[in-house]
């Protein structure tokens, strides 16, 4: 018997649990945001009286982080459109297994919709209202990276087993996918299980590392603005050549993360991105988390670092093929 937590009931416990209360109109770096904003229940608090978030929270969904096109202008999808769109992603993972591994990808369609108020969302991102990613058109991050195998330095540092592909912000995929939260009165902690360390959040007020001191994960600090936990990131590093689209920032990205417990068994994560240099205003997503009694376990690799060799040498034999082309 499987030991793998059931998702299946999650969406009808969603419904009953996240109302829209209404939608805050607010001026957030120059931008109006709609915001949603779950309505809470009583919440497990830990002796200084904050909200508790310890515990391992589930969230993987299939609800997409953009927008697919033929949802332009929807923000919901009915019970009809939400099954044919998980149809369309189970048929597209399997045949891009298939054509990459020739055997057709093992696929638990069991993950849930994100679910507000009985309703599914059509992407993650609520802000811009269409859905998607404001690029500067210009700067649209292209994949895969031109000089990706050029040598060992450009090959991503995720590929290579030596740092997880994504963190900052938490985006939410199809699958089994945990995050661990430890928590005191002054810090609290944030351990994925595809990343190598921990984000470890300071609560005491302390001011940002100075700008020059750069980080793949940033430089973090949180604070309580009511029941809700409000975790800000600066001072990364560019991650331009490190990261895949969508979560593919430079050294000017500034992520601001909200956690609320809605009940002991769902916390509801919303996060801010910004970076001006290449979106043409901030973007904000939102999705509901479950916690579950998984335990975390390493995640660890080694066959990128160890084959980086392997991987130069097939790509000149790849570049050669072409060039006889």
């Amino acid at each position: 018997m499987s030991n793998r937590p059931d998702f299946r009931g999650v969406a009808t416990e969603v419904v009953a649990i996240f109302m829209i209360v209404g939608y805050l109109s607010g001026q957030v770096s120059g931008q109006t945001e709609d915001r949603i904003t779950p309505r809470t229940g009583k919440v497990p608090r830990i002796a200084d009286g904050k909200p508790n978030l310890e515990g391992v929270w589930a969230y993987g969904t299939v609800t997409p982080l953009e927008r697919p096109a033929q949802f332009a202008g929807k923000r919901f999808m009915n019970d009809t459109e939400a099954e044919q769109l998980l149809r369309e992603l189970v048929a597209n993972r399997q045949a891009v297994q298939a054509r990459n591994l020739g055997v057709p990808e093992f696929f638990e369609p069991d993950r849930p919709f994100v679910t507000i108020d009985g309703r599914k969302p059509t992407s993650i991102i609520f802000d811009p209202p269409n859905g998607q990613i404001p690029y500067i058109a210009k700067n649209v991050p292209q994949w895969p990276i031109p000089n990706r195998f050029d040598g060992p330095e450009d090959i991503p540092l995720s590929e290579k087993c030596q740092r997880a592909l994504e963190v900052v912000p938490i985006f939410p995929r199809t699958g089994l996918l945990y995050m661990q939260i430890v928590q005191s009165h002054d810090y609290v902690a944030f351990a994925h299980e595809s990343l190598h360390t921990a984000r470890v959040v300071p609560l005491d007020g302390r001011p940002h590392i100075p700008e020059e001191i750069r980080t793949w994960y940033g430089d973090t600090r949180g604070r309580w603005e009511d029941d809700t936990l409000v975790v800000e990131s600066t001072n990364f590093r560019d991650q331009l050549n490190q990261r895949g689209r969508p979560s593919r920032f430079d050294r000017n990205l500034r992520v601001v993360e909200r956690f609320t417990i809605v009940t002991p068994d769902i916390l509801w994560y919303e996060f801010t991105v910004e970076d001006p240099t290449l979106f043409s205003a901030p973007w904000s997503g939102a999705f509901s988390m479950r916690k579950t009694n998984e335990r975390i376990f390493e995640d660890a690799c080694h066959e990128g670092n160890y084959a980086t060799g392997n991987i130069l040498r097939g790509a000149r034999v790849q570049e050669g093929d072409a060039a006889e082309k």
